[in-house]
Formats: C-alpha cells, sequence, structure tokens
C-alpha cells in the first residue's frame, strides 16, 4: 500500500453563509499532524518543532450541518462542501463554482457522492474535524453503520475518501456506487471578467478506462491565445481492506450527481433573474459525470474501508495519473 502523508493544513469546519468561500488557516511550517484514524502518518521531518498538546484533537458538531462548510486542503489540492456531506453550487468569484474540489489552478469536480445498498447515503448525522481530515457519521444503511473520512495527502494533486462500514452478525455482500461529477474550470477568469467563464469554459468529456473514471478537457477557446489539456481521475484507492472491494462496472453521461440528480441549475451572476434558494449547479457549469459500481464484503463482525482517490493536473491526462498513483 503507498504510504499517505496527511496535509499539514488543518480542516476548516465553521457555520457561514452559503455564498461564502472559507479562508483556509496555514499551521507553522513543519507541524507535524496527525492522520485519519486508521492510516498512517509520517513525520514532517527531522526538524518538525514539538507542538504543545492540545485541549482536544478533533471537534464535532450535529447543529445545521447543511448549513455550514467544511474544508480538507494542502498545499496542491483542497475540498469544500457542506459537514452534512453534500456539494450544493457556492461561491460568488463564478457564482456557484467555488465549491467541490481543486487543484489549483484547476478545479477538478463538483462532487463525489456514494450509495450502500441501492440508496445514496446521509446527509451526515455527526461531523468532526481532526488535524489534517474531516469525519462524517452516516446514516445507517440495512443495518450497517456508515462513516466517511475526507483528507488530502500532502503534497499531492489529489483528495482520497474513505468511506468505513461496520457489519453486523452476519457476512454481506452490499452494492456500493460512486458517482463523480466533473468541472474542469480555471480558477480564473471569473464569472463577469472581461472575457468570463460563459466564453473560457469547455465542455468537458467523461470515459470509464475499466477501472476508473477519467475527465478531460482539452481545447482552445475562442476568445484566448493559447489551448490547455486537463484532467482528473476517479477511483478506487489501494488500502488493506481494498480485497473486500470488487468493481463490477463503469457509466458515463450527462448526470451522476448522486442524491443531487436531477440538479437545480442557478444563472449566471449577470443574469438579473433572482437565484433560487439552492442550487446544485450554474450556467457556467459544463462538466461530466460517471459512476463506479463495486461490491463490498463486509464480513460478520468486522469493519471495512474503502479508500477512493480524486486527483488531477492541469497539464493533462498522464501527470493526472501519476498524482492519482501517488496519492
Amino acid at each position: 500500500m503507498p504510504h499517505r502523508r496527511p496535509s499539514r493544513l488543518l480542516v476548516l469546519a465553521a457555520a457561514l453563509p452559503a455564498l461564502a468561500l472559507p479562508i483556509l488557516p496555514a499551521l507553522p511550517a513543519g507541524t507535524a499532524l496527525a492522520g485519519p484514524p486508521g492510516r498512517s502518518a509520517a513525520p514532517t521531518g527531522p526538524t518538525a518543532p514539538t507542538v504543545a498538546a492540545a485541549p482536544a484533537r478533533e471537534l464535532s458538531t450535529t447543529d445545521r450541518l447543511d448549513d455550514r462548510r467544511f474544508v480538507v486542503a494542502g498545499p496542491r489540492a483542497y475540498e469544500v462542501g457542506t459537514e452534512a456531506g453534500r456539494y450544493p453550487a457556492m461561491g460568488f468569484h463564478t457564482r456557484g463554482e467555488m465549491g467541490g474540489i481543486w487543484s489549483p489552478p484547476i478545479k477538478l469536480l463538483d462532487g463525489l457522492w456514494f450509495g450502500v445498498g441501492g440508496a445514496w447515503i446521509g446527509p451526515a448525522t455527526r461531523f468532526t474535524s481532526g488535524y489534517g481530515y474531516a469525519r462524517m457519521a452516516l446514516p445507517a444503511q440495512q443495518g450497517l453503520t456508515v462513516q466517511r473520512t475526507d483528507y488530502v495527502p500532502d503534497g499531492r494533486r489529489a483528495v482520497v475518501v474513505g468511506l468505513t462500514v461496520t457489519g453486523g452478525t452476519t457476512t454481506r455482500r452490499i452494492p456500493l456506487a460512486v458517482d463523480a461529477h466533473s468541472e474542469l474550470m480555471s480558477v480564473y477568469p471569473w464569472g463577469q471578467t472581461v472575457p468570463s467563464q460563459l466564453e473560457v469554459n469547455l465542455p468537458d468529456t467523461a470515459a470509464f478506462d475499466g477501472r476508473r473514471l477519467v475527465f478531460s478537457d482539452r481545447g482552445r477557446p475562442p476568445v484566448l491565445a493559447t489551448g490547455h489539456v486537463w484532467g482528473a481521475i476517479v477511483g478506487a484507492a489501494d488500502g488493506p481492506d481494498a480485497g473486500y472491494l470488487r468493481l463490477l462496472r463503469g457509466a458515463t453521461g450527462a448526470g451522476f450527481r448522486g442524491p443531487q440528480q436531477p440538479p437545480v441549475i442557478c444563472p449566471p451572476s449577470s443574469d438579473p433573474t433572482p437565484a433560487p434558494p439552492r442550487c446544485d449547479d450554474t450556467a457556467y457549469g459544463r462538466g461530466a459525470g460517471g459512476r463506479l459500481s463495486y461490491e463490498l464484503t463486509v464480513p460478520a463482525g468486522r469493519t471495512v474501508t474503502a479508500w477512493f482517490t480524486v486527483a488531477g493536473s492541469d497539464a493533462g491526462l498522464r501527470p493526472a495519473a501519476d498524482e492519482f498513483a501517488a496519492a
């Protein structure tokens, strides 16, 4: 199993307005953080300073999770969603497109959603912010206890998500679905610059390569002098429980947003039409979707964690695949 080191940056969890993008606080250089429970964490080096023990290593809440935003962040990637595990349209620079999964200078995904036993999971009932990770307690599915853990591997252009399922008195084989919707988009221009993302953002394409979802955005916007080749990859990651997860099939198309399908679409910020109180995407979006379907075996009395990676690059699919492998 590849060695994964959690990011040096904290998870930020706060009650914020629906269209506000959180500011990420940085720890002192060289600060060593513990990784997600169940994952090993490497020290940051011999020069890492000793950090005074905090009163608590985690903070949790059960209040207004759908109104609160969380961030997991590292030097090369970050994820923004609600503490309920959803990805509503949020942000104002490019209206509604500032959430999801990013690896600056580009956005990778609008969101990532999970289904267990034929039903979409969530919303979360409890959110926990730890050093370098976020954890969500999810509603029980068919007698199974489910939780989700998100973090950014240190220095990688990737986000890793673990789905932990605890079984009962008998061995279960359950369907597990993973939906991903891409939005390969540059951080600039914004929604009301000249030109804006309405002229610059090109449509994404989606493919299933037999193991993973592969998203691509390539070409030259007619209003710009240069072109680009961007890529994002979504799939199962290595881990101690990888043998309990069996891939069945993959599919791609225009939708695939889990419980946020069909999406409510917000108009662009230049449109005077009042926006709905809550949207799932905006008129700036030109992403593509896909689904990975698995069978997860949960032995009697066991807890199994299936890990998934989202990785990308603004240099094309080969570097994106390298980031996926290294995450």
